[in-house]
């Protein structure tokens, strides 16, 4: 049974077609570069969507990274030039209601939000997370805020990357951890502070609410070395 995600993605296939913008599954599964055996087998129910034909299909063809991952909003976006305010800054103040309230449309929208001239946040759904306290030192610094983009859930295990920086969001807390990706042994993530002053932890998957990968660190130190 296909996942709700290659559901989705079939339906993009159908109306890309249907729309005239591809003439044929042939021309649809040369477009995002693969075999059009592969297509045939995700039509028929036999194969799933893979992240890089899901990658290509947004990046090609303007599909709504959202409705592919979630169902939520439009399938394809609405133009390629409108620059909106699509971060949502979560000061620390903020974070024991975002633990909480994080899916909820009236705490969302008392968040400021903003945009940058940067083509890696044009499209999806992106949160700024202020930082507090010292235990990723040197790398972080108390006060400096991380720009991230959301990892989906039903693709934790692949796009999780050990040794990268995320914030993880679990039942009580907001936490900009180095991870390590044990999901396919133990269903489970090491959190690790980049202070070593500060132990590991261990998070199982259904601590976690949302994981944020870190895109970009925006600092107010200009102290010169």
């Amino acid at each position: 049974m296909p996942t709700s995600v290659t559901k989705r993605f079939i339906k993009c296939h159908n109306a890309l077609i249907e729309q005239q913008i591809v003439k044929s599954s042939s021309m649809f599964a040369k477009a995002i570069g693969v075999h059009r055996q592969s297509i045939n087998r995700i039509l028929q129910g036999d194969g799933e969507a893979t992240i890089s034909m899901l990658e290509s299909v947004i990046e090609i063809f303007h599909v709504n990274p959202n409705y592919l991952m979630t169902g939520e909003g439009e399938m394809f976006r609405e133009s390629e030039n409108e620059i909106e305010p699509t971060i949502a800054y979560v000061p620390y103040k903020a974070f024991a209601g975002y633990s909480h309230q994080f899916q909820e449309d009236a705490f969302l929208g008392q968040l400021q939000y903003f945009s940058l001239p940067d083509s890696r946040f044009k499209d999806g759904t992106f949160r700024c997370f202020e930082i507090n306290g010292d235990s990723m030192l040197p790398t972080f610094l108390s006060g400096d805020k991380v720009v991230c983009s959301l990892v989906y859930n039903v693709y934790y295990e692949q796009l999780i990357k050990s040794n990268h920086h995320y914030v993880v969001v679990t039942n009580e807390d907001v936490l900009l951890k180095r991870v390590v990706n044990d999901i396919k042994e133990n269903k489970s993530i090491q959190l690790v502070s980049d202070n070593d002053t500060f132990p590991p932890l261990n998070c199982s998957i259904d601590q976690i609410k949302e994981v944020w990968k870190v895109e970009m660190r925006l600092t107010q130190d200009f102290k010169l070395r």
